[in-house]
């Protein structure tokens, strides 16, 4: 089947096949192969945060509710560049529908260390069913960061796509999330831009919350005061388990990544993405050109898109929209080209 599969490729076929990503000895990840004629290699998507199936369907965060398969408008413009491409169920989204108590036990002991793991058996069965054909990972958001460590560890990936680049550790990001991405609110109400918001300026459910809020009691809110609150809500209930913390901790930093790798790497940033914001990847830039000068980091970037490559209204809005085709044809376009001219 390895060979048939590959062969339709080459002699003009385009094949689609359901696959199993192996998870432990007794469980296994829903996945997907599209590979279109002429493949000329294989590339393996990996999903960002939370639970995410094959399709990395982003419709609970975007615009009406609209339906945005992100890793599906991917992958069709990855095969129109002749890559084969290989996704499957993130292992907390197939726990939730099909549960297993040593999948779900490993993922809780080690859950950054089980999506590497995850992601290293994919490649593995990317080479069983289309053997010869050089391996290439793409990740988005916290993809990137399984991206680069899975190259890592396997040593023989030919390239990555690194789609909103984390650049520091999922607690940087999460505390920075929660502490300046909210700032549009406060700056909309800041009508007379002094940092302070005056009761005048304070809305319906700022007022009420004033007792808590105001820690200097002079009946005005800081900006510091508004960060303030929203950082205490991460405080008291964290999203990110002591696990994760521990697993991440025992690895190298994408930053680190970035500089020692010597395959092809693409950077590919929303320009205004206000989850992982572009300065990292043009802070990369600066010392890829100036400094290591190595040759095999190519840096492409959106301007007016967010944290999916989508279009966005300002820098502050957080609201997805589905990217339209040509924006996917140009990532796709750009990782191609990069990859396969070195």
């Amino acid at each position: 089947m390895k060979r048939f599969l590959c062969g339709l490729a080459v002699t003009g076929a385009l094949s689609a096949e359901p696959i199993q990503v192996p998870v432990g000895t007794d469980y296994s990840l829903p996945g997907r192969l599209d590979v279109p004629a002429g493949a000329r290699g294989v590339v393996v998507l990996l999903h960002g945060s939370g639970a995410a199936s094959m399709d990395e369907e982003l419709q609970v965060a975007t615009k009406d509710q609209a339906s945005n398969p992100f890793f599906v408008d991917l992958s069709d413009a990855l095969q129109a560049q002749k890559l084969a491409v290989l996704r499957y169920d993130k292992r907390n989204y197939a726990l939730s529908k099909t549960p297993s108590d040593s999948a779900l036990q490993s993922l809780k002991e080690h859950p950054a260390l089980s999506f590497i793991q995850d992601a290293l058996s994919a490649v593995a069965v990317a080479r069983q069913k289309c053997p010869g054909l050089p391996v290439y990972l793409v990740g988005h958001s916290e993809g990137t960061w399984v991206a680069q460590q899975a190259a890592l560890k396997d040593g023989k990936i030919s390239g990555l796509g690194l789609i909103s680049f984390t650049g520091a550790s999922l607690e940087t990001l999460i505390t920075e999330q929660v502490g300046y991405r909210p700032l549009a609110l406060f700056d909309g109400l800041d009508k007379n831009h002094d940092l302070v918001l005056e009761s005048s300026e304070l809305d319906g459910t700022l007022k009420s919350e004033m007792p808590v809020l105001d820690l200097n009691h002079d009946g005005n809110l800081s900006r510091s005061e508004f960060q303030a609150a929203n950082l205490s809500n991460l405080i008291l209930r964290p999203i990110l388990p002591d696990a994760w913390r521990r697993d991440e901790a025992s690895l190298p930093t994408p930053i680190q990544l970035a500089q020692q790798a010597d395959y092809p790497l693409v950077f590919l940033q929303g320009e205004w993405d206000n989850q992982t914001p572009a300065f990292v990847v043009k802070a990369l830039e600066i010392c890829e050109t100036q400094v290591w000068k190595k040759g095999n980091k190519h840096f492409v970037y959106f301007p007016g898109c967010g944290h999916a490559l989508d279009p966005r209204d300002s820098f502050e809005d957080t609201v997805y929209r589905r990217p339209d085709k040509a924006t996917f044809e140009r990532a796709a376009g750009e990782m191609a080209r990069f990859w396969f001219q070195r």
